[in-house]
């Protein structure tokens, strides 16, 4: 972000809520909420409504990516105005198989989502589960994408990134790319290095191509750029 905003584009670091008191889909209520502010006010601080990027790294990588597939469903209403239409999404390393369909996730990781997060088990709302899961999401609608992935990550494995990546390629009509990092591993960009600073020129050309093109049959000067919470 603080890349981003040194070129010029306007961020805006959202978060959402955790705990005891937190449920799903309260998660994902909440960036569609941070979201629709985005669009009433953005343009207050020199952003451009109609061109809105969002990314998120793990938990965020999750909910950037299922914020860009819902746009157009009701599943995750704001819980006041409409949510800024999602023009790119770049998440990293993203939990997207939420229901474990590909059977990647060990039982036990599973078991903490349904105690902390869903509070439900999978066994007794398989469909809540999947109606969350950006894997089952995909549609020819969906905006660009960059997914982020390091091949050394242990919590979420290079092959889910790589199925979410074929299916978004095999349905959707926008750019798709890949960027996978050698040997890194799970919040490999929480440390400044080498290879993080090359990940983030790549992100920035990727954004600034995007809106490139998004400039030539929407023109608008500012530009703005989402940020979904880190991992939480």
């Amino acid at each position: 972000m603080a890349h981003m905003a040194a070129l010029g584009w306007v961020c805006v670091s959202i978060d959402y809520r955790v705990g005891k008191s937190a449920k799903w889909p309260d998660q994902i209520i909440d960036v569609k909420t941070a979201l629709a502010w985005v669009r009433e006010h953005v343009a207050d601080y020199g952003g451009d409504p109609d061109f809105v990027a969002i990314t998120g790294g793990s938990a965020g990588g999750h909910l950037a990516a299922l914020a860009a597939l819902t746009g157009e469903d009701n599943d995750y209403p704001p819980q006041s105005g409409t949510a800024a239409p999602i023009r790119a999404c770049v998440p990293f390393y993203g939990p997207y198989d939420f229901d474990n369909s590909l059977g990647l996730r060990p039982q036990g990781e599973m078991r903490l989502v349904e105690r902390f997060v869903v509070k439900e088990s999978l066994v007794g709302n398989p469909t809540l589960y999947e109606r969350g899961a950006p894997l089952a999401r995909v549609h020819q609608d969906a905006p660009p994408f960059l997914i982020v992935q390091g091949t050394s990550d242990n919590l979420v494995v290079p092959a889910e990134s790589r199925e979410f990546v074929d299916r978004l390629r095999n349905a959707s009509q926008a750019v798709v790319a890949y960027a996978e990092v050698p040997r890194a591993q799970h919040a490999f960009d929480a440390v400044p290095s080498v290879r993080t600073g090359h990940v983030i020129t790549g992100v920035e050309r990727f954004l600034t191509h995007i809106h490139s093109l998004h400039r030539h049959t929407a023109p608008s000067a500012p530009r703005g750029w989402g940020a979904g919470s880190r991992e939480r």
